[in-house]
């Protein structure tokens, strides 16, 4: 095998390693976002927040004021 040849296929192989090696650690994106509004108080809020979270799902933004009451976001994972 010559050496021009040795050489591609080295630098192929490195290409091919760096990627699945990139693939592997970009993050899944199997994620859905929700909004839900309590309306009342705060206090509310804060107390369907804690009911809702989860191993599978996370508050991605803490209760914050909309319209007439109080929404927070949570995130579901799959």
């Amino acid at each position: 095998m010559s050496p021009r040849m040795m050489l591609t296929r080295g630098v192929t192989a490195t290409a091919l390693a760096i990627g699945l090696l990139a693939a592997s650690l970009a993050p899944a994106s199997a994620a859905r976002t929700a909004v839900y509004w309590t309306g009342g108080s705060y206090a509310d809020c804060i107390s369907w927040q804690r009911s809702m979270t989860s191993s599978w799902s996370r508050v991605s933004e803490s209760c914050h004021r909309n319209g007439n009451g109080w929404a927070f976001s949570i995130t579901y994972r799959y």
